[in-house]
């Protein structure tokens, strides 16, 4: 029982740690399956995250996606519609709700290699 107390605390201790923003308000990186996994703990929060593009295009919407097809949406449509099919990186404001889902604002989406 001690032990998974423990362990318990030391994931509290982590997830406290890897959602709290800088005092500069720089981003916090994270990877797909955990945003999607733990979106409330996001929600609000200026984060970096990697995946591969992809886009709908009747009614016109694009999200990034991993393998596994975890996914968030990506806005504005402008700033992401010619990457579709590429690996980013974005950085922008997470947000989720039951109306809207899982989606980014984003302030920045820079490509990544094929290999990264």
């Amino acid at each position: 029982m001690l032990v998974h107390r423990i362990i318990a605390a030391c994931f509290a201790l982590g997830m406290l740690v890897a959602c709290t923003e800088t005092a500069n308000n720089e981003p916090i990186t994270v990877d797909l399956p955990h945003l999607v996994a733990e979106h409330q703990a996001y929600d609000g929060r200026l984060v970096t995250v990697s995946g591969r593009v992809a886009g709908f295009d009747d009614p016109e919407h694009y999200w990034l996606e991993d393998d596994e097809y975890n996914r968030v949406g990506l806005l504005p449509d402008d700033l992401i519609s010619d990457r579709v099919g590429q690996r980013v990186q974005v950085t922008g404001r997470f947000s989720t709700s039951r109306d809207q889902g899982r989606r980014i604002q984003l302030s920045a989406v820079q490509a990544l290699n094929a290999a990264d």
